[in-house]
């Protein structure tokens, strides 16, 4: 994936963006599993990717290419569940 200075500042506001998405927030807070927390992870990220439509279109080809996704998303969600880790040892 090459990004740009200008994508990596998009793709660090598409993580706070995930970090504070509230559905997600609720999922990940109740008791499901990793696959249900994974999948509407997935289902946010690419909900966000879409946003790039008609403001990113350049970002949006990139995050959007099958390998460069698959790869976002497995490093997101290792980060997101490390995250996720250390604020259930918190309490």
């Amino acid at each position: 994936m090459n990004p740009t200075d200008e994508d990596k500042v998009n793709i660090a506001s598409l993580k706070a963006k995930v970090d504070a998405h509230a559905e997600l927030q609720a999922v990940k807070n109740s008791d499901n599993t990793e696959a249900t927390v994974r999948n509407k992870f997935g289902k946010v990220i690419d909900d966000l990717f879409l946003e790039f439509v008609t403001t990113k279109l350049g970002l949006y080809k990139k995050v959007t290419d099958p390998q460069a996704n698959a790869y976002l998303k497995e490093e997101w969600f290792e980060e997101y569940s490390r995250q996720r880790a250390r604020t259930e040892l918190s309490w």
